[in-house]
């Protein structure tokens, strides 16, 4: 079983490594913006602070393995992304040790990895150098050390799950919640354990409240932080029977089998319009979630059902009009634990029935052979198809633009901006011109009339007269991304 957990744990680097300096195509902001604010902080060019404000507001952990690997190998597309990849494989294998901690079988164990190891939802999310692609290396490592602390009588487990959950919370935004949620589930389906962990559970949680109060300061400071703003917030108008009904009408939109297996969410920087599970996880899922709330114990099977609960709330709270598989990352895990659990007690049920050993072998070879033409499906798509089907999203042609700005600067004292996503134009201008000699302004106005100007536009009616073209900087579908004037 040893060898066959390595070869998962290989395939889901190479998923995750592959050609990751160019698919997708180029940085997006959001890639850009963690690495940016943590090098700040500690240059010492910004205050220390628990998130990022580059007029989208980010935390602060991907970025420091950003910067850890920028410091490495120089920063780059790859180096930015380089963190996902490798979280990525560590996901991989705490999904194991999850499914591990429901069915205490080494085959358990490697089929949780090996389905986490190729899962489109988590290839996608760990091929991009962002917030989401810390989550669930400290999310599930956390909930399988808290499990084991609690269950085994580790009180040192208990006591590092904790920080390490507390340290998931500067990953992402719904991190914290669910952290919270499935710790409150574990301390309840043990607690008449507690008191043989006393020591590392008062230990954890001091040690944990420790980690986390910075962030929980700035959420009293900054609560809109943790919202997109009443607008967005299905709860934002209240809490009445028009909003719950919102919200109960989002959370069955995650259970939809077309958003789960056919086209995701339909937003392309969350990955390919295949789904985020495959079609063969689903009848292995179900059985897996029957094998435990029939064949398992009580704390497995709360444990089971309080997760799939969890699952959807992260995407409900936020009215995209849609499901949204960033927010509910955490479903990701689970639908692996239940597909190996399920795996498992189907193929053991055959044993105890008699099944013949060549029947056996023949149905894990269709298995197999099911598994590996969903992925091949997957990689296709992604490899060949995603990479020009997500360009716009992921701003292609931004570097194309700086590129010329930076190999004509010398000339000009000045350029300005209204091609670029104003979002993210402040970590676009760091990022590309950090550290330049020429002024950098947003917009076409004021001293952009000026001579010794280089405007980069969105349009050429936003070129003031008597401006020169120089040049157009082209989208990957041949359409015109900018075009660059002088004055």
């Amino acid at each position: 079983m040893r060898r066959a957990l390595v070869a998962a744990l290989v395939v889901a680097a190479a998923l995750r490594l592959w050609n990751i300096g160019s698919v997708p195509l180029e940085l997006h902001p959001d890639e850009m913006a963690g690495y940016l604010g943590v090098r700040d902080m500690l240059a010492g060019r910004t205050p220390w602070t628990p998130f990022i404000d580059y007029r989208v507001l980010y935390l602060p952990l991907y970025g420091a393995f950003e910067v850890a690997s920028a410091t490495l190998l120089g920063p780059s597309i790859s180096s930015l992304r380089l963190p996902a990849a490798l979280l990525g494989v560590a996901t991989a294998y705490v999904t194991g040790a999850l499914a591990w901690r429901f069915e205490r079988r080494p085959a358990v164990f490697v089929l949780g990895a090996a389905t986490m190891a190729i899962l489109p939802w988590d290839v996608a999310i760990a091929r991009v150098g962002w917030e989401p692609a810390a989550t669930l290396p400290f999310l599930v490592g956390g909930v399988v050390l808290l499990w084991r602390g609690l269950e085994d009588g580790r009180g040192r487990d208990v006591a590092l799950g904790f920080v390490v959950l507390a340290l998931g919370a500067y990953s992402y935004r719904a991190e914290s919640f669910d952290a919270a949620w499935l710790a409150a589930t574990l301390l309840a389906v043990f607690a008449g354990r507690l008191r043989r962990v006393a020591r590392g559970l008062a230990l954890g949680a001091a040690a944990g409240a420790l980690v986390i109060a910075p962030l929980v300061v700035s959420f009293a400071r900054y609560p809109v932080y943790f919202s997109s703003g009443p607008a967005q917030t299905t709860f934002g108008p209240g809490v009445n029977a028009t909003t719950l009904g919102v919200f109960f009408s989002l959370y069955r939109m995650h259970f939809a089998p077309d958003a789960l297996f056919g086209s995701g969410d339909g937003n392309l920087q969350h990955g390919p319009a295949t789904g985020v599970l495959y079609w063969w996880m689903l009848p292995f899922a179900l059985a897996g979630l029957a094998a435990i709330v029939v064949r398992g114990d009580p704390a497995r099977r709360a444990m089971a059902l309080s997760w799939l609960l969890l699952f959807p709330v992260g995407g409900s709270l936020a009215d995209d009009g849609r499901a949204h598989f960033i927010r509910t990352l955490v479903g990701a895990p689970l639908a692996c634990v239940l597909a190996a659990n399920g795996v498992y007690a189907l193929f053991a049920f055959a044993a105890r029935r008699a099944v013949s050993r060549r029947s056996r072998y023949a149905g894990a070879t269709a298995l197999v052979l099911v598994a590996a033409y969903e992925l091949a499906r997957f990689a296709h798509v992604y490899f060949d198809e995603y990479p020009t089907a997500s360009a716009e999203i992921f701003h292609y042609g931004d570097r194309d633009v700086f590129a010329f700005v930076r190999a004509h600067e010398a000339s000009y004292d000045r350029v300005c901006f209204t091609a670029l996503d104003p979002w993210n134009y402040p970590a676009d201008i760091e990022y590309y011109l950090g550290g330049d000699a020429i002024t950098a302004i947003e917009g076409a106005g004021g001293d952009c009339v000026k001579p010794r100007t280089l405007l980069v536009l969105a349009k050429i009616a936003d070129a003031p007269a008597g401006s020169r073209t120089l040049a157009t900087i082209q989208k990957r579908d041949g359409t015109t991304r900018a075009w660059i004037f002088e004055r």
